[in-house]
């Protein structure tokens, strides 16, 4: 079913004009984000949401991989609105299932599997859908949204560009000054804010697959446009990192001495509560 389906998307792209296809597109990408945002948050539902909002996310890729700059230039604020909802579905889901009643530790495992090969070239036959559109993850989620924004990217000038990045990472700080600034500080993240802090996670490491794609298609944008405008933010995200790195750490150290207690004293090890 699924090649059969790459099929008809390769054809719709091959024959349908892009300006008759890419509202359609964008219009589904709209009812995908909505369907997400109200799914009961089980790891199947989001998977399958994931799934569809993929699809979509390699059908923009195709569109513009073909599309002309003066045909990207005239919709500039309507796709980049779009894109930046396929960039969202990420994190949605992984708040999704943390809402739901899902463990934090169980996020790895059930949807922040890693992304799989295949790259889009610029070609309409380089992404396989098959591999890279049956199973829904947050990061090929990212990807796949990060491969589509590249191809957009590419058909405008760095002026163009530049209101289009500062409006993803605005999105990825969420109200804060800089991305991840709550997570980093010593009275950051609380302990029961779990789907705060995937949420804001998540979005950062959406930008990070962005500036991944664009920096691979385009190695000059690093110096000229990205890393002037996000050089803050990175420092905030590796300060956020460290501090749960070093809690995480403290944390398994404090579960080895309970374990070693429990041992010595002929009891059973008693299992810590998750951090």
């Amino acid at each position: 079913e699924t090649p059969m389906l790459e099929d008809l998307g390769r054809d719709l792209v091959a024959c349908v004009p892009a300006r008759l296809l890419l509202p359609a597109v964008q219009s589904a990408v709209v009812a995908a984000e909505q369907d997400l945002s109200s799914a009961a948050g089980g790891e199947s539902e989001l998977a399958v949401c994931l799934v569809r909002m993929q699809r979509l996310a390699s059908l923009k890729a195709w569109i513009f991989a073909q599309a002309t700059p003066d045909f990207v230039s005239s919709g500039l604020e309507v796709s980049a609105n779009a894109l930046l909802r396929l960039l969202s579905a990420g994190p949605k889901a992984a708040v999704q299932f943390l809402q739901s009643g899902g463990e934090v530790d169980d996020l790895t495992s059930k949807l922040l599997k890693p992304e799989q090969s295949g790259k889009i070239v610029g070609s309409i036959a380089a992404v396989n859908w098959p591999e890279r559109c049956s199973v829904g993850t947050v990061f090929q989620m990212h990807a796949l949204s990060a491969e589509a924004f590249t191809q957009f990217a590419l058909r405008l000038d760095l002026e163009q560009i530049r209101p289009c990045m500062r409006q993803l990472l605005d999105w990825a700080r969420d109200g804060q000054a800089v991305a991840l600034a709550k997570q980093g500080s010593k009275k950051g993240a609380s302990e029961d804010g779990s789907a705060t802090d995937t949420d804001v996670a998540c979005r950062f490491l959406a930008v990070l697959s962005v500036m991944r794609a664009l920096a691979s298609a385009a190695p000059g944008i690093s110096e000229e446009l990205l890393l002037p405008l996000s050089i803050k933010d990175l420092s905030s995200s590796l300060t956020a990192a460290r501090r749960y790195a070093m809690k995480l750490a403290a944390h398994h150290r404090s579960a080895g001495r309970k374990r070693r207690k429990g041992l010595a004293a002929g009891g059973e090890p008693v299992s810590p509560p998750r951090p």
